[in-house]
């Protein structure tokens, strides 16, 4: 289970509300699976996580480019390329392929707490300076 400690906040109570919102997808997805319930709320999971993650994307890279974060590019690529890999696992899951679930859990808690501590921390003493919430 992911647990959203302070080391993962960035200081923009906003954006950190979105990754407790995010972990919280991926505990949801893990729990089903833990009950045996994984494939079956897997839809659901992966439809609201690639909605969800556009939306927190987007609101992230709007106060970056508020703040002038020089390092936007970069951070919008990474998004756009963890955007894609949710399109692929639910094309996946949609053809039948077994463990998506577990595929999914595995690659998405990682990717959530490296790109948290990794990227967003970066930013988020370039947001502070500027004052941006």
């Amino acid at each position: 289970m992911l647990e959203f400690k302070p080391e993962y906040s960035v200081g923009v109570a906003r954006i950190d509300a979105q990754h407790r919102k995010l972990f919280q997808w991926v505990n949801d997805l893990e729990q089903a699976m833990r009950q045996g319930r994984g494939r079956d709320v897997l839809d659901k999971v992966l439809a609201g996580l690639a909605a969800y993650t556009r939306e927190h994307f987007t609101a992230e890279e709007e106060l970056m480019l508020k703040a002038g974060y020089p390092e936007l590019a970069q951070h919008k690529a990474v998004h756009d390329g963890f955007v894609r890999r949710l399109a692929e696992l639910e094309q996946r899951h949609q053809a039948g392929e077994v463990g998506v679930s577990v595929e999914l859990v595995s690659s998405l808690g990682d990717w959530i707490r490296n790109h948290v501590l990794g990227m967003d921390k970066k930013y988020a003493p370039h947001m502070a300076a500027r004052k941006v919430a």
